[in-house]
């Protein structure tokens, strides 16, 4: 897996976070993590009971990820607190060798405090080391506009929707959004 030198951010509101490479130390912390993101549901496509519930499934894929060096994960802890994760991982065939898909999440209580703005600064801080990639994409619900506006932000572009992709618990649907932007000389 790719890695990140271990960084302090300060945010917004003056709280201190730790970025760093995410290892198979932190599966019993990212299982509590995931619990808590899917359980508030906003933004998330996953149901509860689709979640990994063994300590040892997430430790599994920490260490898949860790033998790829074109993926990274990248965690954001708060005194020692697991409050934002983002996975990164570039396509796996030559053809497609050019681009990464990214997915992030955030604790709800810590949202719209900077944590999601540090995540992406770190991978592209990383991304910049993968000449390579030229593509970095995304999907976020419809319904996820903060999230969209932080992508737009960052020079993601919408490159298709898919309708209805996602029924709610109360069976109304939402759009997914795909998102993209180009890095590193983009597709010249």
């Amino acid at each position: 897996m790719g890695t990140i030198e271990p960084t302090q951010v300060k945010l917004r509101d003056g709280a201190t976070i730790d970025l760093r490479s995410g290892t198979a130390v932190d599966a019993a912390a990212c299982l509590l993590y995931v619990a808590a993101i899917v359980k508030n549901g906003e933004g998330m496509i996953a149901a509860p009971e689709e979640t990994p519930q063994d300590p040892a499934e997430v430790r599994n894929w920490i260490e898949r990820l860790s033998k790829e060096p074109d993926q990274v994960l990248i965690i954001a802890e708060h005194e020692s607190v697991l409050i934002g994760m983002l996975d990164f991982h570039i396509g796996g065939r030559k053809r497609i060798s050019h681009r990464g898909t990214l997915a992030m999440s955030v604790l709800p209580e810590w949202r719209a405090r900077g944590v999601g703005t540090a995540l992406l600064d770190a991978l592209f801080s990383w991304v910049k080391t993968r000449p390579n990639v030229r593509k970095v994409g995304l999907a976020v619900l419809a319904s996820n506009a903060p999230a969209i506006r932080l992508y737009e932000r960052y020079g993601f572009i919408e490159e298709g929707r898919r309708r209805g992709e996602v029924r709610n618990d109360d069976g109304s649907y939402v759009d997914d959004i795909l998102m993209c932007c180009f890095v590193n000389g983009g597709l010249s």
